[in-house]
């Protein structure tokens, strides 16, 4: 079963996500200029708002980063291996991953670890201290014994540094060279070893590898890993984020110019302290994300329902809420959304973002509001999709979330479609005038769209037993 989020969320003035100008980001969709936020945005905004809200706990997160081999290197020293040798466990650590370390201790691209692999690599070291402790001594010994490389002299006629700046960047580029060059010869470079030593650093090497079970690893399950050198260790995200963009016409950026005030100025003095400009936009955004069941609960989480449930609804929860933080101190627009739909289905993934292949029209703007129309065509577009394609397109629930009731006639038409008649939330009503029946949808609040869909995904699965438990 797959989980759809069809959400529609409206931003007053704002800068959500900008590119490498300090510019909203944009797109073309529909040959009509659009906002967007990209996907990368959103999904490291749920990450944090998952993290800060504590919806899971620290050991079933992760942490990208291109730094834990001083981050190991700073736990060993807490667990009490001797601060000289740290940096060498660290290095043969992370090593043992298949990704290089550079001279400034950074691993080659960031590293998704979760809280529980790394605390097992952690607890290896401490396991096999004496043979850490021995390997790392052996590194310290080579390194004293090494002579210090004297420095080439420099060739005849060409003692002067290069006088122009094209010149001057050619030299720096040869020197990016060779220090890049040096860095991989010193990768490759064995310090020659016991030959008992070395078997045990090669199978302690193995066990590093396997630390990475991502048994617990909530947020790695939902949105993926992928170790270049180490395939075996990658794991497919169950979840799929599309980039948010607006359901209107956004054709440039607006421009705020500021200036700040000199507190310290004296009575009379003129000018600004500082002048400047920050661009931004206001646009409403259709977002979607889909999350696969079956490669969250199955395949990355060894059908851990109890942990399953919990990423589901925190991550359900995140990607409603959670906001970009870009600009925030200077526009405040965390606007929650206005509209969250709920597609669960058996059968192929569909957006619905050619609701809005053509955008928002001013007459349509008129008549109910950028937020209304958006959502009389997302649920215009669902209505004929599902016409269109019925059961092929797998839709087993409909489920919606909404503060704007007045726009949702399309969506109680639904149960017109014979495949969709028992599976769309709504209710009869008694009419005001002629006193027939007719049809209401049911409007859930988040929390209960939530807990609704997680019960619905998970209605059979038993949770895990405790050990000894009856």
């Amino acid at each position: 079963m797959n989980i759809e989020l069809h959400i529609l969320q409206n931003f007053a003035p704002s800068n959500l996500n900008r590119d490498d100008t300090g510019s909203p980001k944009s797109c073309r969709f529909g040959d009509y200029e659009r906002a967007r936020v990209s996907s990368q945005a959103l999904k490291r905004a749920a990450r944090n708002y998952v993290r800060d809200r504590g919806l899971l706990t620290q050991d079933e997160l992760s942490q990208r980063s291109r730094k834990f081999k001083a981050q190991l290197t700073t736990r060993l020293e807490t667990a009490g291996f001797t601060a000289e040798l740290c940096p060498y466990i660290a290095h043969l650590a992370v090593r043992s991953l298949k990704v290089k370390v550079s001279k400034d201790n950074l691993t080659a691209y960031l590293l998704f670890l979760s809280q529980s692999e790394e605390d097992k690599i952690i607890q290896l070291c401490i396991d096999h201290m004496e043979t850490l402790k021995a390997y790392a001594e052996a590194h310290v010994a080579a390194e004293k014994k090494a002579k210090p490389k004297s420095k080439p002299k420099p060739a005849e006629g060409n003692a002067t540094v290069p006088e122009t700046a094209e010149a001057k960047l050619s030299a720096e580029e040869i020197g990016t060279a060779e220090d890049a060059k040096a860095e991989e010869e010193e990768e490759d470079k064995e310090i020659r070893l016991p030959k008992e030593l070395k078997s045990k650093v090669d199978a302690l090497q193995k066990e590093f590898q396997n630390a990475l079970d991502l048994k617990h690893a909530a947020d790695i399950a939902m949105f993926g890993r992928m170790l270049a050198d180490l395939p075996e260790k990658n794991r497919i995200a169950a979840s799929q984020v599309a980039h948010a963009i607006s359901t209107h016409e956004v054709s440039e950026a607006e421009f705020d110019y500021f200036t700040a005030v000199e507190d310290l100025a004296k009575f009379g003095e003129q000018g600004a302290g500082q002048i400047g400009e920050v661009e931004f936009n206001s646009a409403c955004y259709y977002r979607y994300a889909n999350i696969s069941k079956a490669q969250l609960w199955e395949k990355n989480l060894d059908k851990n329902t109890g942990l399953a449930k919990r990423t589901l609804a925190a991550f359900l929860r995140a990607f409603v809420c959670a906001v970009p933080s870009g600009k925030q101190n200077s526009f405040a627009s965390p606007t929650p959304p206005s509209l969250v739909l709920v597609v669960l289905r058996d059968g192929d993934l569909c957006s619905l973002a050619n609701a809005f292949e053509r955008p928002i029209s001013r007459t349509e703007r008129d008549e109910h509001g950028v937020v209304g129309s958006s959502i009389r065509r997302l649920l215009n577009r669902l209505y004929g999709l599902e016409e269109m394609y019925g059961e092929f397109n797998g839709a087993q629930r409909v489920l919606v979330s909404t503060d704007a009731k007045e726009h949702l006639a399309t969506y109680s038409q639904l149960a017109d479609l014979e495949h969709l008649k028992d599976k769309l939330a709504w209710r009869e009503v008694e009419a005001t005038d002629d006193g027939g029946n007719q049809r209401e949808a049911i409007v859930y609040s988040v929390p209960q769209l939530i807990q609704q869909v997680v019960d619905e995904v998970f209605p059979d699965e038993p949770e895990p037993q405790e050990e000894g438990a009856v």
